[in-house]
């Protein structure tokens, strides 16, 4: 998995890689967060933008949409 640096589970290959460079454990496990976290934000704005675009589709307002929502009013353009 190292040698060939491609994995479909980037945490894991963190993981092993902190395990076999343990000098380097503290800051690959923080890059580990990092990239955790960053994906459950960019699920949580998807999450977003698909449920504005159901609002919208339904006829709701846009700027009812875009205040409950809390999305910019360019991001909901791109969404309509």
């Amino acid at each position: 998995m190292i040698q060939a640096g491609e994995t479909a589970d980037l945490k894991s290959f963190l993981r092993e890689l902190a395990e076999r460079l343990p000098q380097h454990k503290e800051t690959l496990m923080t890059i580990a967060e990092k990239l955790q976290q960053e994906s459950r934000q960019q699920v949580k704005q998807e999450g977003k933008q698909e449920v504005a675009r159901k609002m919208l589709a339904k006829g709701m307002d846009f700027s009812v949409v875009q205040e409950m929502i809390g999305l910019t009013a360019d991001e909901l353009k791109q969404l309509h």
